[in-house]
């Protein structure tokens, strides 16, 4: 009985060296029955890419091949800031850090459509920001 302990300890260890080395090729069924045998485990795909959620670098979009095209963990399908790490918003605007218009503002903000969030804005209230002081 010890012998076998061992020996599903060191085919789950195996099976998630082989999920580290090679995630876009193991798919969520072979990871299970490759890994786990006959163990009752519970796991779940979400997105029915293929790739478990706890391994899935984008666990609600479908991106079976984890493309993350600037290495900050979060797949290319649902990277909220291409080319930026996401993970860190210091002024909670849902717009991270990397990406942030207007730091310490809030981006979603732009009553005159200009593309310049009100908190970064001169002149909120005109859209060529040409603002008029005298009253």
């Amino acid at each position: 009985m010890l012998k076998s302990s061992y020996l599903k300890i060191i085919k789950i260890l195996f099976g998630l060296a082989i999920l580290l080395v090679l995630p876009t090729q193991v798919s969520a069924e072979a990871l299970l029955e490759n890994t786990y045998g006959d163990c009752d485990v519970q796991a779940s795909d979400s997105d029915n890419d293929g790739i478990l959620d706890m391994y899935d670098n984008c666990p609600l979009i479908s991106n079976p091949t984890q493309m993350d095209s600037d290495s900050d963990g979060y797949g290319d399908a649902c990277d909220i800031c291409p080319g930026g790490y996401d993970g860190q918003d210091i002024d909670n605007d849902g717009q991270p850090d990397d990406c942030d218009i207007c730091p310490g503002g809030d981006d979603g903000q732009d009553s005159d459509g200009d593309g310049i969030p009100n908190a970064c804005d001169h002149c909120p209230y005109s859209r060529h920001n040409i603002c008029d002081f005298r009253y």
